[in-house]
């Protein structure tokens, strides 16, 4: 009772005294407040959970204050933004290298026609946007004279170009180095710019090719995937040997010389073996030599063909037609794709003795036990001549026209008879090379994702295969892209009739490049009689190319096909 409230009233030491006592008589009776003391050091039981921030000692005494206060405002103001603004460039100008300039767009579309190739194109690029920074030395002037001197004549810068200014003459004139194969003979300074300005140069080629799309043209936009087969090599067209290593300019004018006939690598492949080391004497490469040519040899997809192609206006149950197409016709193409390459044991070895089929048919696209199944590859005539020939089919006979006599239907039918048995004889034979070529040989599978081989351009990439449609010569129709495969590639697209196309015979094109390799392309010939009228609008419309952005992957054209080993 000492300290008991009422004894002292408004002493607050002996009320504090007094709830202490209070809790320990309550501690030693109550069963429950004497476990919640020896449990958790408290009569009433666990304490309320308490969250907090421990901070050192010196951040919370009042005299660091004003430091305090300096670090939070450099931090918070000054170094936060900084480095999201150091971000924020570095990704702009990641994507913007991606994507060519407006303005090298602009003169892509001004500068491009119908008899635009791939050595105009070279002028295109060169005067891109993104070049105008380029750095100019000195130096320069004199070391890319010299450099154009040692050009040779087919090759040489033979007018000025249309922006006639110092940057825009240095990169054509680097580039054309580059397709020379002359940029070790540059001062180090130019060879770094080289190097610089092709890995800027990819998506500059495909804005060239959004340009030709934009202007509807057919043949330039093949020749812009040209231009990038010959930067990626290295190497101007006429020379596709050069993709090969250890073969120079010499060697390769000397394999199209008439003594070894050689055009491309398809028929180096195939050359014989003792030709193979004759040339290799003659040329006094080695064993090792040779051995590096035949295993990149085996690398280029010069053996890619169509093992199916068909072509026509898709009903109700998926089948295609070739009647009644119309101006608006929506026309669809299936087609697989197939590497036909087939070596012996040791591939890299015996690369001389590999067997590509019949040649004539790998230039045509087709091969031999596909071309029963296919429709045949329209032959050297002129379209003027194809527009004269026109079946019974395509072309209803007039109404007074005369009946053939019976002399002249059998007449007609000893010659299709003829033509019958000739076509089952030349049929039989191939089939029985390609029986032959399988017992004796295996297949070569191509692993796909494999890096394309370019010792001349910098950085790795992968092959792809572009499928364009449109008139020889005139309007472009549509273009998908196909992505490396290894054995097999299956897929469709569609691409519409012109409104504006004129009743008769026409002729277009579908041609397969790769964009990497030189000498792999593959063309087909459609024929097809449009009738007088418009289709009705189809509810689905043929997908058109998007412009090419180099920011998603290198997935610029996509198709609905499919890859089969």
């Amino acid at each position: 009772l000492k300290y008991h409230p009422d004894r002292n009233p408004g002493n607050a030491t002996a009320a504090e005294m007094y709830l202490g006592v209070q809790k320990a008589y309550e501690t030693l009776t109550n069963e429950l407040a004497r476990s919640n003391w020896e449990k958790y050091g408290n009569p009433d039981g666990p304490p309320a959970i308490v969250i907090g921030i421990a901070l050192p000692r010196w951040l919370v005494k009042g005299e660091n204050n004003a430091i305090v206060l300096a670090v939070y405002f450099l931090f918070l103001i000054v170094l936060v933004p900084t480095v999201v603004s150091m971000w924020w460039r570095k990704h702009n100008k990641a994507h913007a290298e991606t994507k060519p300039d407006d303005n090298s767009l602009k003169r892509y579309v001004t500068m491009m026609d119908q008899l635009t190739r791939a050595r105009n194109l070279i002028e295109s690029v060169s005067s891109s946007e993104e070049y105008s920074q380029i750095f100019i030395r000195p130096s320069d002037d004199e070391a890319l004279t010299r450099a154009s001197k040692r050009l040779s004549e087919a090759y040489s810068i033979k007018k000025k170009p249309r922006m006639d200014t110092a940057w825009v003459r240095k990169v054509q004139t680097l580039l054309h180095v580059h397709l020379s194969r002359q940029a070790d003979k540059l001062p180090e300074g130019l060879q770094e710019d080289l190097d610089a300005i092709l890995r800027r140069m990819r998506p500059l080629v495909f804005g060239t090719l959004n340009a030709a799309i934009y202007r509807r043209f057919f043949v330039p936009s093949t020749q812009c995937l040209r231009l990038n087969q010959m930067l990626t090599q290295g190497c101007w067209e006429e020379r596709p040997l050069m993709q090969l290593p250890h073969i120079t300019e010499e060697m390769s004018q000397n394999l199209q010389s008439k003594k070894y006939k050689v055009s491309d690598v398809a028929s180096f492949v195939a050359l014989p073996k003792d030709k193979k080391d004759a040339f290799a004497e003659e040329e006094k490469l080695t064993s090792d030599q040779m051995r590096d040519i035949d295993v990149v040899a085996q690398q280029i997809p010069f053996d890619v063909y169509f093992n199916k192609f068909e072509f026509g206006v898709a009903d109700a149950n998926g089948d295609l037609h070739q009647t009644n197409l119309q101006q608006n016709s929506i026309i669809t193409i299936e087609f697989e794709l197939t590497r036909w390459r087939e070596a012996g044991e040791g591939a890299q070895d015996q690369s001389s003795d590999l067997i590509v089929g019949d040649l004539n048919a790998q230039r045509t696209g087709i091969a031999p036990a596909a071309a029963a199944k296919t429709i045949e590859p329209v032959k050297s005539r002129s379209l003027k001549h194809l527009r004269s020939r026109k079946s019974k089919a395509e072309e209803p006979a007039a109404p007074d026209a005369k009946p053939a006599s019976p002399a002249a239907d059998a007449e007609n039918k000893d010659k299709e008879t003829e033509q019958t048995d000739a076509d089952k004889k030349d049929e039989k034979k191939e089939a029985e090379k390609v029986d032959k070529t399988k017992s004796l040989k295996k297949k070569v599978v191509i692993e796909p994702g494999r890096p394309v081989h370019s010792p001349f351009y910098p950085g790795e990439r992968d092959e792809s295969w572009y499928m364009l449609v449109g008139e020889q010569g005139g309007v472009f129709l549509n273009m998908i892209r196909i992505p490396n495969f290894s054995t097999r590639h299956e897929g469709k697209f569609m691409f519409q009739i012109p409104e504006q196309e004129k009743p008769g015979l026409h002729l277009y094109t579908v041609t397969l490049m790769c964009d990497s390799y030189l000498g792999c392309d593959q063309t087909r010939h459609l024929r097809m009689f449009i009738n007088k009228g418009t289709a009705p609008k189809p509810q689905q419309q043929p997908t058109l190319p998007a412009p090419v952005d180099e920011d998603s992957g290198d997935e610029y054209y996509s198709d609905s096909g499919s890859e089969s080993d």
